[in-house]
């Protein structure tokens, strides 16, 4: 009598399991970043301003969908903002 396993031996892209694993993953990563992150909002204006992010900006970046970067997105607005600083 042949031995069957219980579960897929299957791994790597494509497996659900698998596929699942990370998505999860990213999602806690992004989690764990965005409460780094709201940390922040404790901090005064001014100095939230100085590091080249307001408020709103925090508060627009946590509301986002926890499936797009926060942290890369407030990096984005902070490059805008210096950018638009800079212009006559």
């Amino acid at each position: 009598m042949a031995h069957l396993p219980c579960a897929p031996t299957v791994s790597g892209a494509g497996n659900p399991l698998y596929d699942l694993s990370i998505s999860l993953r990213a999602r806690t990563q992004e989690r764990l970043k965005r409460r780094s992150l709201k940390r922040l909002l404790d901090h005064e204006d001014y100095a939230l301003n100085d590091m080249g992010m307001s408020r709103g900006d925090l508060d627009w970046v946590l509301s986002l969908p926890l499936s797009i970067d926060a942290g890369a997105e407030l990096n984005r607005l902070s490059k805008e903002r210096h950018k638009n600083r800079l212009k006559p």
